[in-house]
């Protein structure tokens, strides 16, 4: 048994503290550190506990903080308090001192086997830098409501925190604070107005993050090589991304950034190698203003790609609505031909035959003395249409997309219309789902193709029969056609 004016160690390895126990910053505890195995403070009596109390207690395993009335007199706890103490599984079942406001550096850095999870009282507005460092066995935190600030690295290396709520009353999240942590998913408050750098760098269990506007500015390395990162959405507000903000989150695919953004700094999004989507709230021209430094061509690529897809998409239906449907290809959808002008059939040049009546005036037209009907010769003319080789390059998700495939398009045509006899529609005459709509019948094949570096063109000669026919009957048994 050993004991001094505040304190005692039994033979059991508890030590009983009684009032205040002072500051060890420079000098050394009057207790043996290896004998303690459990530490009981009184919970009347006893306001703080000092700088490096238990500093290093390697067999200290419990703290039990007695309660006067149902209350703890403790309001700190020090600096490096119960710093290293390896063996520290338990805290008082969980809870700190209901009256506690502050927790200092590193009070209980490295203590890697408290498991918690551990409730913070309500009174405590910040928790300090280094406070639950490298906890490696931590599983929770409980925040309390009215916490404003998470210090730099308070809980980094915790690597057994998967889920912590945050309260709405947090406004500033430090440096570090969470990096190489357990996380897995976490939700910020919609008042945060700070994520400082490297925050929640190498949190391999991350999910997805979406920043609340007030957070300004994405710190440097905030979100770095979080491997299993598959989103990220930045609110209205924020307006910078720093350097290296979410390089070598490998699996990242979707991003959404605001119309406020202003400046992502070099290398950003570098090592973002499977970024798939790119979601951007303005427009063309508030992208080319933003200033995009080097080390972001993941980012650049995949929106480019993705206004060429939607301006592609966009046309889509326009460009078709000036194409030609040939039996069971589309001149833009199998093709990617732009017209030169919008495709018509020229109309049929009557047949007739006049004779000279010996005797009376004028002439009779023979053509109708059998049927009394009039005919017609076969509608014929040509269209012309443009092969842009650019488009066809952009558009990775056609067939002909790649180096010169372009160039394979005459034989394809060839094989696929080339004087073969098909129905013909002529796409500005078509409208969806109508009961109306008609096709001719008739020959198309290929009359001219001239090569240019940009744009070659390529002329299809048709021959079609004079009358156009509903798409309801039978191509073999057609009736009531039309001109």
């Amino acid at each position: 048994m050993a004991s001094g004016s505040y304190w005692s160690l039994n033979n059991n390895g508890v030590l009983t503290i009684t009032r205040d126990i002072p500051s060890f910053t420079n000098s050394t505890p009057p207790w043996d550190k290896t004998k303690i195995l459990r530490v009981e403070i009184e919970g009347n009596g006893v306001t703080s506990i000092g700088d490096m109390a238990f500093y290093g207690c390697a067999n200290l395993s419990y703290v039990y903080f007695k309660t006067y009335y149902g209350n703890s007199s403790v309001t700190s706890i020090g600096e490096k308090a119960f710093m290293n103490c390896i063996s520290l599984a338990g805290l008082d079942y969980n809870y700190l001192p209901n009256a506690l406001t502050s927790i200092g550096n590193y009070a209980f850095s490295g203590c890697s086997r408290i498991m918690g999870p551990i409730t913070i009282p309500n009174y405590v507005t910040e928790i300090s830098p280094h406070a639950f460092e490298n906890c490696t066995l931590l599983r929770g935190i409980k925040f309390p409501e009215g916490l404003i600030s998470i210090g730099d690295l308070a809980f980094t290396g915790c690597s057994g925190l998967t889920n912590i709520t945050l309260p709405s009353s947090l406004k500033d999240i430090g440096g570090g604070a969470f990096k190489n942590s357990g996380i897995r998913d976490i939700s910020f408050p919609s008042g945060l107005t700070s994520i400082g750098s490297s925050a929640f760098e190498d949190c391999d269990n991350l999910q997805n993050v979406e920043v609340p506007g007030g957070v300004t500015s994405v710190s440097y390395n905030a979100f770095r090589s979080c491997n299993s990162l598959k989103s990220v959405a930045l609110s209205e507000g924020v307006s910078l991304i720093n350097s290296y903000a979410f390089s070598q989150c490998r699996n990242l695919s979707t991003i959404t950034l605001p119309n406020s953004l202003e400046d992502i700094k070099a290398n950003a999004f570098a090592g973002c190698s499977n970024l798939s989507a790119v979601n951007y709230s303005g427009n063309d021209s508030d992208w080319s203003s933003m200033n995009i430094a080097e080390g972001n061509d993941d980012l650049v690529s995949v929106h480019e790609l993705e206004v060429t897809q939607k301006r592609m998409a966009e046309n889509e239906v326009a460009r078709r609505y000036h194409s030609v449907t040939i039996g069971a290809y589309n001149t833009w959808t199998d093709w990617r031909l732009i017209p030169t002008s919008r495709p018509v059939v020229n109309p049929p040049e009557v047949k007739t035959n006049f004779v000279e009546v010996p005797g009376a005036d004028g002439s009779l037209d023979f053509t109708e003395a059998l049927d009394e009907k009039i005919h017609y010769k076969p509608c014929e003319g040509s269209w012309e249409f443009l092969i842009c080789h650019e488009q066809i390059n952009i558009d990775t998700n056609h067939k002909y997309h790649s180096e010169n495939r372009w160039a394979t398009l005459w034989h394809d045509i060839l094989n696929a219309i080339h004087g073969k006899r098909n129905q013909i529609i002529l796409m500005d005459e078509w409208r969806e789902g109508a009961e109306d709509n008609r096709f001719y019948v008739g020959r198309v094949w290929l009359n001219e193709f001239i090569s240019d570096p940009s744009h070659s063109r390529i002329v299809f000669d048709y021959n079609l029969e004079p009358f156009r026919y509903l798409t309801t009957e039978d191509a073999q048994n057609r009736v009531n056609g039309v001109l």
